[in-house]
């Protein structure tokens, strides 16, 4: 037998003995100043806020609230209209006929347009593929 299997069955013993003996039940009189002591350290209850009720916020409203105020919305809001100016001012040099130059498939414009020199030297590599 280990030390905290001798030590669980004193333990249980004790239990039993303290519950088979009617003189160690606690009196009224002690449970009856617990109580009053619990019933003291009890916090009092708050009264409710009868003050103006809250405006319900827009969804604009919401949207900055949730990103974190208007400093991160003005970073976001900066960054989109630099994403913007970039995107509208470079397509003209980047693809020569525009957006579509960019997606349509029958495009045989690869690196010439980027730097004339280098377009040049490039230009009959470009017209055999």
């Amino acid at each position: 037998m280990t030390n905290t299997e001798r030590d669980e069955m004193m333990l249980d013993d004790l239990f039993q003995v303290a519950a088979a003996d009617p003189k160690l039940d606690p009196s009224s009189e002690l449970l009856a100043r617990v109580m009053a002591d619990a019933e003291h350290l009890q916090p009092a209850p708050h009264e409710l806020n009868t003050g103006p009720e809250q405006v319900k916020l827009g969804l604009f409203a919401q949207m900055v609230q949730v990103l974190g105020g208007w400093r991160p919305m003005a970073g976001l809001a900066t960054a989109a209209v630099t994403g913007l100016w970039i995107g509208f001012s470079a397509s003209s040099s980047l693809a020569p006929q525009g957006l579509t130059g960019l997606v349509s498939d029958d495009s045989t414009y690869y690196l010439t347009y980027f730097d004339d020199g280098f377009g040049e030297s490039l230009g009959d590599l470009a017209e055999d593929g």
